[in-house]
């Protein structure tokens, strides 16, 4: 099938992946193979070190060699092999056709330039931008992921903000050209949950109105379960399982899947252990797999603590941090951080304070 004619923006044949080190080689990612459908979401779910991010690193051609080494296999874009492309025309995919939000933004961004400095420098790049227009339209993309006073904090430096505003600065860097394909790799992980909502709700929007495909990697199987068209579970370097979302969810097959998904507490039970991975990975058969999540699941008596010890009271707390000082050092005006909160704690208990930040 011709790359005009294909269905898939993107097809990874028999990819391997070796790394290095100083007594052996480990084999990371294993002649793995998949496609990304054009508009479509396909998520890329395992634990940690199980080849998802370095499978999107190779993609981007971003693999550090050494001690890094694709071993075999092709990565195919347009019908171009991507490994095999100078890396002159690699740089004009990487950023603008391909474009990727890194999990670790802190690491990811330049500390010495302004957020907007590098949002800019990629639509100075790409779309021949002036330094003018860069910039303000840089602005306009901290407004789209929701960055607050997005037109001060474009002259920010990394340092100045918090983990959740840099990584909203490297969601505005990725979707700046409006890439064919966005590889996210646990781009919400620093967010607080109504802003990771905001963020996905801001995905789905931009992949609905440039049928862009993405390429989401992550652990959170409520993430996947919500933004995914297909699935592959990854285990140790290998591909376990794929499917669409409604097969992974509804009938997986691999053990290491079932885990997965029974490693997710669920509210309505209170388990005597909550269930790991290993339990599922055992050779012991079916029989005990079944009775694990029986276990696991079953609703256990608590003990009634509703009359146990209060430890630690707090009645109708208020604290304020002053904003503005006039100019005897007096406070002009007040943040009202904490306004009549009244709780407690009893012994033997667990209380959960849940909020997003700054609340």
């Amino acid at each position: 099938m011709s790359a005009k004619n294909s269905t898939h923006i993107l097809e990874v044949k028999n990819l391997s992946i070796d790394f290095r080190t100083d007594d052996r080689t480990v084999h990371a990612v294993k002649n793995i193979s998949f496609s990304i459908p054009k508009g479509k979401t396909v998520a890329l779910v395992g634990e940690s070190g199980s080849g998802k991010s370095v499978t999107s690193l190779a993609v981007m051609r971003l693999i550090p060699q050494p001690p890094g080494k694709i071993a075999s296999g092709e990565i195919l874009w347009e019908g171009r092999d991507l490994l095999k492309i100078s890396e002159n025309e690699m740089c004009k995919v990487r950023g603008d056709r391909i474009s990727m939000i890194f999990q670790e933004p802190m690491s990811s961004l330049n500390p010495v330039f302004t957020i907007g400095d590098q949002i800019a420098e990629s639509l100075m790049l790409h779309r021949k931008m002036k330094q003018k227009e860069a910039k303000e339209k840089a602005i306009e993309l901290l407004e789209q992921v929701r960055m607050p006073f997005p037109k001060e904090r474009v002259n920010f430096y990394p340092h100045q903000m918090s983990g959740g505003q840099r990584q909203r600065a490297m969601i505005a860097m990725a979707i700046a050209c409006n890439p064919d394909l966005l590889i996210c790799d646990e781009p919400t992980t620093a967010l607080d949950v109504t802003i990771q909502k905001e963020i996905l709700n801001l995905l789905a929007s931009l992949q609905k109105q440039s049928d862009m495909s993405l390429l989401f990697i992550t652990h959170d199987l409520g993430v996947v379960a919500d933004i995914a068209d297909e699935v592959i579970v990854m285990y140790k370097g290998d591909i376990v399982e794929r499917g669409t979302t409604q097969q992974i969810f509804s009938n997986p097959q691999h053990p290491y899947t079932k885990g997965l998904l029974a490693c997710r507490p669920l509210l309505e039970k209170n388990p005597v252990r909550l269930p790991v991975l290993s339990d599922f990975m055992t050779e012991s058969g079916e029989e005990r797999k079944e009775a694990l999540i029986r276990t696991a699941t079953t609703k256990m008596a608590l003990p009634d603590t509703s009359a146990s010890e209060t430890l630690v009271r707090i009645e109708n707390l208020k604290t304020s941090f002053p904003n503005q000082f006039g100019f005897f050092g007096q406070a002009k005006s007040w943040t009202h951080a904490v306004n009549d909160v009244t709780l407690s704690i009893k012994r033997g208990k667990t209380l959960g304070l849940v909020g997003e930040s700054g609340c």
